[in-house]
């Protein structure tokens, strides 16, 4: 078993780092606190060797984000039959169903880490027309440059559900502060209609979050009046 493998490796081999080959979220509580290191491949095809080689040597920083949510449990994701023909989970999947249920992710939508210490230091959020434009600036606190990539997400009035709505990668120097701009159409803070089939700006008081990811708790949040 695969599981038993990692975990017999990393009692012998402290810097065992873990290289998951799937195409979406893989449960690892079983044995993620045992290894340092954890790094998603994906598919990555005939030059996969050359590109994990030169991550794991710090070639190449890694840049990529989580592009779904990693739960801790089987029970944090919708239920599953195998036998089934058909299934109906609604809304609540992936990262809503967690955040609707308050319950803490292994991996959150959006995380990724790099070979420094980055950090969100601060935000500002204003409209400017039909845009939404967000300033953020970013901490190196370490001694190597570094990739980020600040994350923009609305949650309509009335609404649990929070969107990505827009992003922006930065490059700061060690030791060093960068500031990157995210300029969002209104029109991305709408939800989609069945009947009309379009998206939908609800009136009201939306909230914007600036963040590293969908559970970062250095995120800022700004509230955005949207007229009707």
């Amino acid at each position: 078993e695969e599981e038993v493998l990692i975990r017999s490796v990393a009692a012998v081999n402290a810097r065992t780092v873990v290289a998951v080959v799937a195409g979406s979220a893989v449960l690892v509580e079983r044995w993620v606190e045992a290894v340092p290191a954890v790094v998603a491949c994906w598919y990555a095809g005939m030059e996969g060797g050359h590109a994990l080689a030169d991550v794991l040597t710090g070639a190449v920083e890694p840049r990529g984000r989580l592009p779904f949510t990693v739960p801790r449990s089987e029970a944090d994701l919708p239920p599953f039959d195998r036998d089934a023909e058909t299934a109906a989970y609604d809304t609540w999947h992936g990262w809503w169903r967690l955040e609707r249920d308050g319950t803490d992710a292994r991996f959150p939508f959006g995380f990724g880490l790099a070979y420094t210490e980055l950090g969100l230091v601060g935000a500002t959020v204003d409209q400017q027309g039909d845009q939404v434009r967000v300033v953020a600036r970013v901490a190196n606190r370490g001694e190597r440059a570094g990739h980020d990539v600040l994350q923009v997400y609305s949650r309509p009035p009335n609404d649990r559900r929070s969107r990505l709505v827009g992003f922006g990668r930065v490059e700061v120097a060690a030791g060093a502060e960068a500031e990157v701009e995210v300029a969002v159409p209104v029109g991305r803070l709408g939800t989609w209609d069945p009947v009309t089939r379009r998206p939908v700006v609800a009136a009201g008081r939306h909230q914007v979050v600036v963040a590293r990811h969908a559970q970062d708790p250095a995120a800022v949040v700004v509230a955005v009046e949207v007229a009707g």
